[in-house]
């Protein structure tokens, strides 16, 4: 999966769980957090996905493909 499509996936929430999303996607952004997922083996590529599932499973939080 393509950088591009993680940033540019736009996620449908509600005012709730906009903290929650906020803070997720700052965390998965975080050069720490896939420098810490690469050295324990993880590829970039995993890295990405598992930092999109992160994001995409928070409660309330749905990606909203349509919308461009």
């Amino acid at each position: 999966m393509p950088y591009g499509t993680f940033a540019s996936t736009r996620l449908a929430v509600d005012e709730a769980t906009d903290a929650q999303v906020r803070a997720a996607v700052a965390h998965a952004m975080a050069f720490e957090t896939w420098q810490s997922l690469t050295q324990h083996g993880m590829s970039d590529e995993q890295a990405q996905e598992m930092m999109v599932s992160f994001v995409t499973g928070i409660d309330g939080a749905a990606p909203n493909r349509s919308a461009a």
